[in-house]
Parts: C-alpha cells; structure tokens; sequence
C-alpha cells in the first residue's frame, strides 16, 4: 500500500488539515498560533512535509536545518494509516533531503511509543 501515498512539501492550504492531525497526535499546544506552520515552511523549505492519500493528508514530517545541525521536530500519522509505511516514506524522504544538503547526522526527541519505530530505522 505504501506505493499509493504521495509524499511531498506542505502548503497553506494544509494547515487545517495539519493542525487536526498534530491536535490527534498530542503535538499541538492550544497556546500554539497556527501561524507556526507557515513559519516552519518559510524557515526550513523543503523539510516539511506531508503524506497524502487519496487527496487527503494522512502523515506529516519536519525538520530544521541550520548548515550543521539538523533536527526532526516533529512526525505524526494518521491512526488509520498506522503501520503501514507512511512514517517510514516521510522519515526517508527527509532523510535524502538532508543528506543532500550535507547532514552528517538527524537528532531527535522521541516519545517511548515511537522510540522503537526510530530504532528500527537507524
């Protein structure tokens, strides 16, 4: 099933969608202004990214980079996508962005429910 998910930059007309999702996943504070997805797009093009099926947003993934340091802030999924390879496209999507960009290494701080699922992808 993973072939059908459309992996690609977020845009405004995301941010609804987005915000649902992160509001889901407990990674979205009610102190939070929405405007915070903008400035993520316009702070680290081409690192935020959302997963679509079907024309509906199932997964997201976004990370910072500053020339040296780079970080995955934040990666959530759908429930009903769950296991079936929406994280894992994202994570190597952004992967091969950065690495582009000269990345040594992603740093992260992961919650003890998704720890094993970034163990398991190195």
């Amino acid at each position: 099933m993973t072939s059908e998910f459309l992996i690609r930059e977020a845009r405004p007309a995301d941010d609804p969608a987005l915000i649902d999702l992160l509001k889901g996943s407990d990674l979205w504070s009610p102190q939070r202004p929405s405007s915070s997805l903008e400035l993520a797009r316009r702070t680290s093009p081409g690192l935020f990214l959302v997963a679509e099926f079907s024309g509906r947003i199932v997964g997201m993934a976004r990370a910072v980079w500053d020339g040296w340091y780079c970080k995955l802030c934040e990666m959530a999924t759908l429930p009903d996508v769950r296991r079936q390879g929406v994280a894992t496209l994202l994570l190597k999507e952004l992967e091969s962005r950065l690495t582009e960009k000269g990345a040594p290494f992603i740093g992260l701080n992961s919650s003890d429910v998704a720890l094993p699922f970034y163990r398991r992808a190195g």
